[in-house]
Formats: C-alpha cells, structure tokens, sequence
C-alpha cells in the first residue's frame, strides 16, 4: 500500500485549485 503518492495526488490537486482560485 503506498499512501504517499495518493497523499502527493491530493495535495497536487490542492495547490492546483488553489493557484487558480488565485488567479
């Protein structure tokens, strides 16, 4: 079970949405 890349995922689409709701 590798938690880590799930947890990467997640915090890229994050970041994501929170670059574009900054823009």
């Amino acid at each position: 079970m590798r938690t880590e890349g799930f947890f990467i995922s997640k915090m890229r689409v994050m970041v994501s949405r929170c670059q574009e709701r900054i823009r």
